[in-house]
C-alpha cells in the first residue's frame, strides 16, 4: 500500500466516524435557532444539517483533491447565502 492510500483510507475512516457526529450536532443547534425564531422550521433541521454538510464536504473533498483552499471561501458564502435565504 503506498503512502496515497493510506492516507484516504485513514481519512476515510475519519470521515466515517466524524460525520455522524457532526451533523447530529449542526441539527441541533439549527432546531435551537428555529425554536428561538432565529430561523424559519421549514426545512426541517436534519435536512438543513445535511445541506449544509455537504457544502463543506464538497469544499473539503475539493481542497484536498485538487489542492484549492479556495474551495473553503466558496462553501463559505454557499452555506452563508443558504442560511440568509431562510431568513
Amino acid at each position: 500500500m503506498n503512502t496515497d492510500d493510506a492516507l484516504e483510507r485513514h481519512a476515510l475512516s475519519c470521515f466515517r466516524n466524524h460525520d455522524g457526529i457532526t451533523r447530529e450536532i449542526e441539527r441541533r443547534a439549527i432546531t435551537d435557532a428555529q425554536q428561538l425564531g432565529e430561523l424559519p422550521s421549514n426545512p426541517d433541521a436534519a435536512r438543513l444539517a445535511f445541506e449544509l454538510d455537504a457544502l463543506a464536504c464538497a469544499a473539503n473533498a475539493e481542497a484536498l483533491l485538487f489542492d484549492d483552499d479556495s474551495a473553503y471561501d466558496r462553501a463559505a458564502a454557499a452555506i452563508h447565502d443558504r442560511l440568509h435565504a431562510l431568513v
